[in-house]
C-alpha cells in the first residue's frame, strides 16, 4: 500500500484556492519551501465534490504530469490533452502541477537562471531570482502532504481541504512520461501506479543523455544542462535514470506489493492524428516524428532491462505507429484508464 507523506509537508501551504469558470475545476495555490515560491496546481474534481458539505469523504488522485514544454498558467493536459472531458465522470481527484517546463521535474543540482526565469509565474511570485528548482521535493512531499492534508492541518491554512486520499497514480508524458517512472522508483510505496507515455525511461541508454542536453540546451534554451545532474558522467545519471539497477530493483519490489506500470510510445511512423505522409512513411511533422523514435528507443531500452530483471510491466505498448503529438497521448490515457483505475480504487 501506498505510504503516508509527512503530516507537516516542510512547511508547504495552501496560499489560494480559485474556481475555474468551468465546473468543477479549481486553482490551488501552494507555498514550496523546497522552490522557495508559490506554485500553481490545477485540480478536477469528481462529480459531487464538495468540501463544505463532506469534509470527510477523500478521493483516489490522479498526478498528470506536462511535457518539456509546460505552460505556466495552466496545464497541457486541460488545454490539449482532453483531461476535463476525460475525467467529468470519473470518481477521482486529478491533480496537475502548472509549470515545470524543461525541468523534467527533478531537484536540479544548480539552478539554472534561464530554466529559472522560464519557469517564472508574475501572477504568483515577484520575480525568480530566489527561487530554486525542487521539482521531485515538491512533487512527492510537498504536493500529497497538502492534497491528502486534513481539515485544520496547517498545510491547509484555513482553506478548505482537497480531499485526496493515499490511492495515488502518476503518469505523465514525454519529460512527465519520464518522471512518473523515475519517482515511482525512488520512492517506493509512493504511488499505486505510474504510466509514461512517450518518456524516457532509460535516460542512459546509449546516446540518450547527450540528445536530452542537446534538448535543453538547443530547444529549451537553459543556461548550461549540465546544472540539472552535471555531465552524463556524474553519477547522479545512474541515481535518476528509472532503468538504473536499484531504481529496477526498487520498482520490482513495489510491483511485487501490486504497483502497476504502464509504459506506451509510438513508432515515429505515419499514424492516425499526423499531417499527410513524407518521404519513406516518416510524417511530415519531422522534429515530432524524431521525438517520438527517441521515445520508443528509450522505452525499448527500458523493456529490455525490465525483462533481464524479471520486472513485471503489466502494459508495453511500443508498436502502434504515431509521433510525438497530443492525438496519441490522449489515447493512452483512454487505454491506460482502466489499469490505473483498478490500481487506485476508482470505484465509478
Amino acid at each position: 500500500a501506498p505510504g503516508s507523506v509527512s503530516a507537516d509537508p516542510h512547511g508547504a501551504k495552501i496560499v489560494g484556492i480559485a474556481e475555474r469558470p468551468s465546473p468543477g475545476q479549481f486553482d490551488v495555490a501552494i507555498w514550496s519551501p523546497a522552490m522557495n515560491r508559490n506554485i500553481l496546481v490545477h485540480v478536477l474534481a469528481p462529480p459531487g465534490y464538495d468540501r463544505a458539505k463532506t469534509p470527510a469523504v477523500t478521493y483516489p488522485v490522479v498526478y498528470l504530469l506536462d511535457g518539456l514544454r509546460a505552460p505556466n498558467t495552466t496545464s497541457d493536459w486541460v488545454d490539449k490533452g482532453g483531461a476535463v472531458d476525460f475525467f467529468k465522470n470519473k470518481n477521482a481527484l486529478v491533480v496537475m502541477s502548472v509549470g515545470g517546463g524543461g525541468s523534467f521535474f527533478q531537484n536540479w543540482a544548480a539552478n539554472d537562471p534561464a530554466l529559472l526565469a522560464l519557469n517564472h509565474d508574475s501572477n504568483l511570485n515577484p520575480g525568480p531570482e530566489a527561487s530554486k528548482l525542487g521539482w521531485e521535493t515538491f512533487l512527492t512531499n510537498e504536493l500529497p502532504g497538502v492534497i491528502e492534508a486534513p481539515v485544520g492541518s496547517p498545510a491547509i491554512n484555513g482553506f478548505p481541504s482537497i480531499g485526496g486520499n493515499q490511492n495515488r497514480a502518476i503518469a505523465g508524458l514525454s519529460m512527465g512520461g519520464y518522471s512518473a517512472f523515475n519517482l515511482a522508483a525512488k520512492h517506493p510505496g509512493m504511488y499505486e501506479a505510474a504510466a509514461s507515455y512517450s518518456g524516457f525511461p532509460d535516460s542512459q541508454a546509449p546516446g540518450l543523455p547527450e540528445f536530452l542536453q542537446y534538448v535543453l540546451s538547443q530547444q529549451i534554451g537553459v543556461t548550461n544542462p549540465d546544472n540539472l545532474w552535471g555531465p552524463s558522467t556524474n553519477p547522479l545519471w545512474t541515481v535518476n535514470n528509472p532503468a538504473a539497477q536499484a531504481n529496477i530493483a526498487s520498482l520490482k519490489s513495489q510491483v511485487a506489493q501490486g504497483l502497476s506500470l504502464y509504459m506506451s510510445a509510438g513508432t515515429g511512423l505515419h499514424g492516425a492524428h499526423d499531417a499527410p505522409v513524407a518521404f519513406g512513411g516518416v510524417s511530415s511533422e519531422f522534429v515530432g516524428s524524431i521525438l517520438e523514435v527517441a521515445a520508443n528507443y528509450s522505452s525499448q531500452s527500458f523493456n529490455q532491462v525490465a525483462t533481464l530483471n524479471n520486472l513485471p510491466i503489466a502494459t508495453v505498448d511500443l508498436l502502434r505507429p504515431g509521433i510525438h503529438s497530443w492525438g496519441y497521448w490522449n489515447d493512452q490515457l483512454n487505454y491506460s484508464w482502466p489499469q490505473i483505475a483498478k490500481a487506485i480504487h476508482v470505484t465509478a
